[in-house]
């Protein structure tokens, strides 16, 4: 018999009586030709290896133009960079020693860079902070149709600077956000419109030419769901993806479907995010790669890290395994930009900016422990026996020597719903080239 439901996400109910499936670096697919033996896969989530090691870190935000000019920006720790595709980078001047990630945007001529509450101009290789008295200071910068702009710290103000020139700024070039009494907390750019998120709401404006001030709310485009974490917004498929919190509660994930919030977490995904003492320092980033769309999540004082596969519906777990704690870590990217042909995220730790690719097996070295803890077998409270467990698995891909040569596949079981589990039975997945080994438990 097939075992139903193996290959899944991760889905550990608040009770694993219930359900306590996980799915750690690993991400289910759908075969989507439906004629295959099986229906579903479970495939290798992306490795690391390093691409240059920028500064001292950890990698707060990397940015890139658009394709006419390929130019990659990186801040690492107090420092900002460019990096190059020969894997080399320089050094382009000094920020403040804000620990939260950094925003930035592009004119066509300037880059605005906010760190902290700091705003800095880079045009060409020359950084200068922003010293104009008018100037607010900052949380967060986009550019839209010809201005940068800001959100002031701890406030319901958006400002714009003067046309295509952050170092200018108006002291009347802002308004107040009034849907909602709520503080803004990011926005983003998207579709020709900028999407203001606050701690209740989020709204969408729209250019409108109005002399006094160039943005509007679009009528009736209001989001009644506000943003628990900053900068957990991130875009995949033309939406907007969000940790969200109100007045109301949160630690629920959405996506924008329209102007609604669409609820992508479900019970087992909340009932982990309640057990986090802080979530509002949520880090979120989105990329396409082998036809999924990704949104991963990252929270830095809970010390983990949950991948929603908009493809599929689905979410799994990503991290470095602990050997001395036994536990998983956080996965090491906190921030993504494909460039140079590339998938490269940086470093949550230190300065390294990686390369994320399929076709990497270890994260930078550091072997790659992956977990699916699949669905409970039952028959209505009868004893059922196993005698065998064969898993139909790609073997003889081993490498040729060395870590990696003779792979090995563990297995556990639980007799008691998942509380308590066995020692680990290993057996082998083939050395390279023995592609008839059968990875069998008896």
């Amino acid at each position: 018999m097939k075992y139903p439901g193996f290959c899944g996400p991760t889905y550990e109910s608040s009770s694993v009586v219930a359900d306590g499936q996980r799915c750690i670096n690993l991400y289910p697919e759908i075969i989507e030709s439906g004629i295959g033996k099986n229906l579903f896969a479970l495939f290798a989530t992306p490795g690391l290896s390093e691409y240059d090691t920028v500064g001292t870190g950890p990698i707060r935000a990397l940015y890139k133009t658009d394709e006419n000019r390929e130019r990659v920006l990186v801040v690492s720790g107090a420092e900002l960079w460019e990096l190059f595709s020969d894997k080399t980078a320089t050094k382009l001047g000094d920020l403040n020693t804000s620990t939260e990630p950094a925003s930035i945007a592009y004119s066509g001529s300037q880059y605005m860079i906010v760190s902290g509450t700091d705003g800095y101009i880079l045009e060409d290789t020359t950084l200068t902070r922003i010293t104009d008295a008018d100037f607010p200071g900052a949380t967060h910068v986009a550019f839209f149709d010809g201005y940068f702009v800001i959100v002031e710290p701890q406030s319901q103000k958006l400002w714009v600077s003067k046309l295509y020139d952050g170092t200018s700024w108006n002291a009347l070039d802002f308004t107040s956000v009034e849907a909602r009494s709520d503080r803004i907390k990011t926005i983003i750019v998207d579709q020709d419109s900028l999407w203001v998120f606050g701690s209740e709401v989020a709204q969408v404006y729209y250019n409108s030419g109005d002399p006094d001030f160039p943005f509007d709310p679009i009528q009736g485009a209001v989001i009644e769901q506000g943003l628990d974490a900053p900068w957990s917004v991130a875009r995949i498929q033309n939406s907007q993806c969000w940790l969200g919190g109100d007045s109301r509660g949160r630690g629920v994930v959405f996506k924008s479907a329209q102007y609604t919030p669409q609820r992508i977490s479900n019970h087992a995904i909340e009932n982990a995010i309640r057990g986090y003492t802080t979530t509002d320092d949520a880090i979120g980033y989105g990329y396409l790669d082998d036809g999924h769309w990704f949104y991963v999540l990252y929270f830095p004082t809970a010390n983990a890290t949950w991948v929603y596969d908009a493809t599929t519906n689905q979410w799994h777990e990503r991290g470095v395994y602990n050997g001395f704690t036994g536990l998983f870590d956080a996965h090491w990217s906190r921030c993504h930009v494909f460039a140079f042909n590339r998938h490269l995220v940086g470093s949550r730790i230190d300065g390294k900016v990686y390369e994320q690719s399929l076709s990497t097996y270890d994260d930078d070295g550091t072997e790659t422990r992956r977990v699916r803890r699949a669905p409970h077998l039952t028959s209505e409270h009868r004893w059922v026996f196993y005698h065998e467990f064969v898993l139909d698995l790609e073997t003889g891909v081993g490498l040729a020597t060395g870590q990696g040569s003779d792979p090995q596949i563990g297995l556990r079981y639980s007799d008691d719903g998942g509380r308590t589990w066995s020692a680990e039975n290993s057996v082998t997945a083939g050395a390279i080239g023995d592609y008839s080994t059968r990875v069998r438990w008896a």
